[in-house]
């Protein structure tokens, strides 16, 4: 592989390049509910590298409901077991117990 990092091959390499323009959702690339696009600027030129999905509300309920979906699989290890005020309490039960012992 040639990684050479002439002006001429940067400029066919990136002229190659294909941009995603769709919401990646659930594992796959899909267009926005609307169908609407917005251009992506180059901020460095101001050019514009590509029309992408224009993500809405809908939209995001979708990706937000698809990420939590395997949370509420049964045995997923990553499934909260216990609520986070429940979670603090265990962890501060051992600090609890050491300066307990360190008062006596």
């Amino acid at each position: 592989m040639n990684l050479s990092l002439d002006r001429k091959a940067i400029t066919s390499a990136l002229g190659k390049l294909k941009f995603r323009t769709q919401a990646f959702i659930n594992g796959e690339f899909s267009p926005s509910s609307s169908g609407k696009t917005y251009a992506a600027m180059n901020p460095a030129n101001g050019k514009k590298l590509a029309e992408v999905a224009a993500c809405e509300p809908a939209d995001v309920n979708r990706a937000a409901a698809a990420a939590r979906k395997p949370l509420r699989e049964p045995g997923n290890c990553l499934r909260p077991l216990h609520s986070p005020c429940k979670r603090v309490r265990e962890r501060m039960s051992p600090c609890n117990y050491l300066r307990a012992a360190s008062e006596e």
